[in-house]
């Protein structure tokens, strides 16, 4: 009878030792929750001004699966606005004569640029063989889906003929783009109560197109009926993203689900 006693107890030790082990936290392996990214816009526009210095941020929503020991795949949805700078850089030509073309809205706001945002990633652990708490690094693909829109009738130049500053009404006034971004993210990551999760730390993100548009692309269009601006407009988006996108400070909240 002893022995029985002693075998039962050695077997349910194992079971809750093996159960203890499981990757997770408490047995639950997925986490849901909200991460606010923000960065100062030091030297371009915001959403409400052309001139910074201002804040950027965006709107994320998380959903962490624990795949194994210290590792997590990370499905996100987010949402950012900012604003974008148009540098009088374009030229429209108009028979011989060639005019430099300025944005200024009634509005007085910059270009639009929304982004809706999708990322697939992992977060590696630092410490700890299951429970995913404590410092992490996130590696994370970020496809973007980007709008321009901005006021048509805000495009002016300077007629030399008449001496007279003229409005135009230029290009479709909203514009779509895609692209995609690297990030790698330094974290934290904490759980109080066994059931609320505390997520934060710093973003560093890079868009090969925009750093490539940044060093080897030409500013200078010449516009024949509006044809060329959508190309301008996305140059002056992708190196917007880089700006934007660079470094975030994240801080999020969520709850571990199942």
């Amino acid at each position: 009878m002893i022995m029985k006693l002693r075998i039962s107890s050695f077997f349910i030790l194992i079971s809750v030792f093996m159960n203890a082990q499981t990757p997770g936290y408490m047995g639950k392996h997925r986490m849901i929750g909200y991460t606010n990214n923000f960065s100062p816009a030091l030297l371009m526009a915001n959403a409400k001004s052309v001139d910074p210095p201002g804040i950027n941020s965006s709107h994320c929503f998380n959903l962490d699966y624990v795949i194994k020991n210290r590792t997590s795949f990370c499905v996100s949805y987010q949402f950012m606005k900012t604003g974008m700078n148009f540098d009088n850089n374009i030229d429209i030509e108009d028979a011989a004569t060639s005019y430099n073309l300025s944005y200024e809205p009634k509005s007085k706001l910059p270009m639009q640029l929304k982004s809706n945002n999708i990322t697939l990633g992992f977060k590696f652990f630092k410490r700890g063989n299951f429970a995913p708490v404590g410092k992490y690094k996130k590696l994370d693909l970020m496809l973007m889906f980007s709008t321009v829109s901005y006021e048509q009738n805000a495009f002016t130049y300077h007629d030399y003929n008449s001496s007279t500053q003229v409005r135009r009404n230029y290009g479709k006034g909203e514009y779509n783009f895609s692209t995609f971004a690297i990030a790698y993210t330094l974290g934290r990551q904490r759980v109080f109560f066994n059931c609320l999760v505390l997520d934060y730390g710093v973003q560093f993100a890079a868009t090969p197109a925009g750093l490539l548009g940044s060093v080897l692309g030409d500013n200078s269009y010449y516009v024949e009926n509006g044809s060329e601006l959508e190309a301008a407009i996305k140059h002056q988006k992708n190196v917007r993203l880089v700006g934007h996108q660079l470094v975030n400070i994240h801080l999020g909240l969520g709850f571990l689900a199942f």
